[in-house]
């Protein structure tokens, strides 16, 4: 009696064997980290703030001049705080620092501008914040200037 034994066998495993090391090698993956929001104790969002200025709207040429204005929270000034005094430079058309200030114990201010050209100028006041009181700026004030 003659056996022949036939390996077909051995393809079919091979296949078998690469199918199961691609799931595995599939299901093998890096971990990931979710985000997560970072937890403050006692944080509060910065207190919104409001200016409120001020001026005269006419003068002469060589007047000084004050914005005033107050810095405030609902209806408590911030004391001690920075304001700056801004224009609109009328070469560039953009905000510059003209002056800066400092807000007293109620939040007011009072900023001396002195102007020795004729023409119409506009001001605001603004103040960068800080980790209570979040920035502001005030509303914007025209003076006109004649000799």
């Amino acid at each position: 009696m003659n056996i022949k034994i036939r390996i077909i066998g051995v393809p079919i495993i091979a296949i078998l064997v690469l199918s199961v090391l691609n799931v595995a090698a599939a299901s093998i993956s890096t971990p990931t980290i979710a985000a997560r929001d970072t937890y403050i104790p006692n944080a509060t969002a910065p207190q919104q703030t409001t200016i409120d200025i001020n001026a005269p709207t006419q003068v002469k040429t060589n007047d000084s001049i004050y914005v005033n204005g107050t810095l405030s929270t609902g209806a408590k000034g911030i004391a001690s705080a920075a304001v700056h005094l801004q224009w609109i430079d009328l070469t560039t058309g953009n905000w510059t620092t003209f002056s800066d200030g400092k807000t007293g114990e109620s939040g007011q201010f009072s900023v001396p501008v002195f102007i020795y050209f004729p023409s119409t100028y506009t001001f605001r006041v603004t103040y960068d914040g800080d980790s209570q009181y979040a920035p502001s700026v005030s509303n914007e004030v025209m003076v006109t200037v004649t000799k």
